[in-house]
């Protein structure tokens, strides 16, 4: 299978740039597929690729784009819609321009940590083990309803009818926490104790009541180092353990029903248990001395186009060929409006040398 490269572009930097920009950056790099990010949390960027009188977009985050209100009923949440765009769809611009230049167009969605959602529906937010909501956490994919909401999300963007829908940030325990600081007891307090997840244990038959109140009881000696966390964790490890295991088993239900192929976000090697046997992306952290090889078997990669992530082209052109030798049937390329105009050459130079990479392994 040949590996296709796309070109990660938002909607607002599209809006801000024009027409022109995009038939530059796609003839440039010579890229198989436009990615788009069509629902996000809160964005904060500057746009550096090219002259721009306005550079800064900041952004709680939401749908940029109008949505279809009738796709959401049987969810009972409303979409909230970024504030940025007025009376023109941009996404649907971007993406008829796209298919003019011949791009596949892919669409990313991540809803779970939109502050509005969380504000707006308290009780879908993961909850620590004294039952007190963490919005750090996101909605929690435990909920029936946030799990509705991904069914809609599906719908909705399945009429722009894209080649792959792109699933951010569908992850159990995933919030930054307090405690970052003492590795232990962050693991302690990660686990969501919201309703549904206790439900989920209990007809595992999980005692999550009883591991709760034992987290509240240990975790100070925990931090004091007076306690052993050892049999706690272990606790832990099987009560997330049948959580992931139930959310699995319904995500790969709903991906054999929605009609369209999806891929969903892995970010840590050894996580996505939540997401059963469905394809996966990996999306490799933008920071420096990230060198963290992509879990085995992902179907794709993301990749920072510029600083900090990597510190060079040949950098870049590493990361892509290992990417083509692990046989991955795609990469996209992030950043490229964020990165300096170096970023663009760095992207072209990395897709042409993946291309070469793949035609050799031939």
């Amino acid at each position: 299978m040949r590996t296709r490269f796309g070109l990660v572009l938002p909607p607002w930097s599209f809006a801000a740039a024009g027409l022109d920009r995009l038939d530059v950056l796609a003839g440039e790099i010579g890229a198989d597929e436009l990615v788009v990010p069509a629902i996000t949390g809160p964005i904060h960027s500057l746009r550096l690729a090219w002259p721009d009188p306005a550079p800064l977009f900041a952004s709680p985050g939401g749908w940029h784009y109008p949505a279809d209100p009738r796709a959401y009923v049987a969810a009972g949440l409303r979409p909230v819609r970024a504030r940025w765009f007025g009376t023109t769809d941009e996404l649907a611009r971007m993406i008829e321009h796209a298919r003019r230049l011949g791009l596949d167009v892919v669409l990313r969605a991540g809803f779970r940590e939109i502050p509005a959602l969380a504000d707006a529906e308290p009780h879908l937010v993961a909850q620590n083990a004294w039952g007190q909501a963490d919005a750090t956490g996101g909605l929690c994919i435990s909920q029936p309803q946030v799990r509705e909401l991904l069914r809609a999300v599906w719908t909705d963007l399945a009429r722009f009818g894209p080649r792959r829908v792109e699933i951010a940030g569908w992850e159990l325990d995933a919030g930054p926490g307090p405690l970052s600081w003492h590795p232990i007891a962050r693991r302690v307090t990660a686990a969501c104790f919201c309703p549904a997840c206790r439900q989920i244990a209990g007809r595992a038959g999980v005692a999550a009541d009883a591991l709760a109140q034992t987290v509240r009881t240990n975790l100070a000696a925990i931090v004091a180092g007076t306690a052993d966390p050892a049999a706690l964790e272990r606790e832990l490890a099987a009560y997330g353990a049948v959580r992931r295991a139930d959310a699995g088993s319904w995500l790969e239900r709903v991906v054999a029903e929605a009609g369209c192929e999806a891929a969903f976000e892995v970010v840590e090697p050894g996580r996505g248990g939540e997401l059963g046997g469905v394809p996966r992306y990996w999306r490799a952290k933008r920071g420096p001395g990230d060198a963290a090889a992509a879990p085995a078997g992902t179907a794709g990669w993301t990749l920072a186009a510029g600083r900090p992530a990597v510190e060079s082209g040949a950098e870049l052109v590493r990361r892509t060929q290992a990417a083509v030798a692990a046989g991955v049937g795609w990469i996209s390329y992030e950043g490229v409006d964020e990165a300096p105009p170096d970023g663009v050459t760095w992207v072209k130079q990395a897709v042409r040398y993946g291309r070469r990479s793949a035609t050799d392994a031939v």
